[in-house]
């Protein structure tokens, strides 16, 4: 689901991007996102895995691989980016093998916004029925925005549905095309969703605008989490 209908305004010099390990997430976004973008440059990476790190250099080439985290803090020619890996038990796929963890699988929200009710269930692991719904009644009618697959491959794209008045069924819409700038690609739309991301950063470079988020926000979203898994503790 992507588009070159519209453009999108980008700075006049590359941004270019360390990145640090090399989990799932890593390979299957962020690489793919930032070779797809010509707003950014792909220009150090490092992984506890050098020959993974290397391999993923020759694939999109990255011009240096670096031993170390500091070494790439200290690069002249990169900012840092960050890609991480995330049940009481899980099981390893590949081996059946059960291991402990202590890491939450649920987030329940519930609150407001602007007087308009929120209530947000983020559940991990699903054995069934997994992936993306998003429901939104307003003043005249309801969207609901659907995904069979939170992290999918290409064809998982996301689908919108809606409808005005009451009792009224529940419809698909098409996006609209002022939606899709991004670079034609084969990339699924759980990736590309991150490409917004990226794309949206850029813009906000070039124009000194303010549509993606920033540090302060992660620093609010960081502090609600924290609120929320001490009843963890």
């Amino acid at each position: 689901m992507s588009s070159s209908s519209v453009s999108i305004v980008t700075p006049g010099t590359p941004i270019r991007v360390g990145i640090v390990g090399l989990g799932n997430w890593a390979r299957h976004g962020h690489l793919r996102v930032l070779s797809l973008l010509p707003a950014y440059e792909l220009s150090a990476i490092h992984s506890r895995r050098a020959d993974a790190a290397r391999a993923a250099a020759t694939e999109y080439g990255i011009a240096h691989v670096v031993d170390s985290l500091e070494g790439l803090v200290d690069h002249p020619e990169s900012s840092v980016g960050v890609a991480l890996n995330q049940f009481k038990e899980i099981t390893i796929t590949e081996t059946g093998e059960r291991i402990p963890t202590t890491n939450p699988d649920q987030l329940v929200v519930a609150g407001s916004i602007s007087a308009a009710a929120v209530s947000i269930h983020v559940e991990a692991g699903k054995r069934n029925g997994a992936g993306v719904q998003i429901d939104i009644t307003g003043d005249e009618g309801d969207l609901r925005i659907l995904n069979t697959s939170a992290f999918g491959d290409v064809g998982d794209d996301y689908r919108i549905f809606g409808a005005r008045g009451n009792a009224q069924p529940l419809t698909e819409m098409p996006v609209p095309s002022n939606y899709l700038h991004l670079p034609e690609s084969p990339l699924p739309s759980a990736v590309l969703e991150l490409a917004e991301l990226y794309a949206a950063y850029a813009h906000d470079v070039a124009t000194g605008g303010r549509t993606a988020p920033v540090f302060g926000d992660a620093v609010v979203l960081h502090r609600f989490l924290n609120d929320a898994t001490r009843t963890l503790r």
